[in-house]
């Protein structure tokens, strides 16, 4: 089955737009669509990566491969930076709840070996 986004790519263009013009803070937009804050980053985070164009390829999912997200757990881990960073440096569209999670579990797994 698609994945069908609840906002379209020109409505958040639209909404980061405003957001970068001083118009609204982030939470007052994420409350206006009634969104997540974390959605609302994630959408800043794609725009100033990638630029606007990137918030329209929303007709799928985006999944990582174990490999990709043990690089960026190992780069976290090693001081690389927050995840969002990392993401941003390697110009991934979305960070993705599995690549959270990944990261989450190689984290808790690093502090049990130290």
């Amino acid at each position: 089955m698609p994945y069908k986004a609840k906002i379209s790519g020109t409505e958040k263009i639209a909404t980061i737009e405003k957001y970068l013009r001083g118009e609204n803070s982030l939470r007052h937009l994420a409350n206006l669509l009634d969104v997540t804050h974390q959605s609302i980053q994630q959408w800043l985070q794609t725009y100033q990566s990638l630029g606007p164009n990137a918030l329209l390829n929303t007709s799928k999912k985006i999944t990582y491969s174990k490999e990709l997200k043990t690089l960026i757990a190992n780069d976290y881990l090693t001081g690389g930076g927050s995840h969002m960073e990392i993401c941003k440096n390697m110009e991934l569209n979305q960070l993705g709840r599995c690549v959270t999670g990944f990261l989450n579990i190689m984290v808790m797994r690093s502090q049990k070996l130290l």
